[in-house]
């Protein structure tokens, strides 16, 4: 499993994905000006593990994106965002795992990004219905 490459590398690849987001979507940035990014990178480091390790459950991985995805609506995460973030984690990914990252790696990511953004898609219309 390439988790397994990259979990001693973790900071770096997440630290690496924040670039690459802030490129694509620099409006994101401004969600994060007073956010103390070491701790954002762990969390989101701790959150791509634990969602790895649940990969063979998509209830449990919803079940574990949930409290995130609230917390992504109240922050104003849109879908531009979700697919910008997408884009800057496979290609993070990419440039960690090199060859080792294949076809078939990048599907398994994929999958598992798709399934967390639509969970966090699903919360934000649940909030502006909410909001009705």
């Amino acid at each position: 499993m390439t988790w397994t490459a990259l979990a001693p590398r973790a900071d770096e690849v997440v630290a690496d994905f924040y670039a690459r987001l802030f490129e694509l979507e620099p409006e994101a940035r401004r969600m994060f000006a007073h956010v103390d990014m070491a701790a954002q990178r762990r969390k989101f480091g701790d959150m791509l593990g634990a969602l790895v390790h649940l990969l063979d459950d998509p209830a449990d991985v919803v079940a574990e994106t949930i409290p995130a995805a609230r917390r992504h609506t109240a922050y104003g995460v849109g879908d531009r965002h979700l697919d910008a973030g997408r884009e800057a984690l496979l290609d993070a990914l990419a440039a960690a795992l090199g060859a080792q990252f294949t076809i078939e790696a990048r599907q398994a990511w994929a999958e598992l990004y798709d399934l967390a953004a639509a969970v966090m898609r699903r919360a934000s219309v649940r909030v502006a219905a909410a909001r009705i």
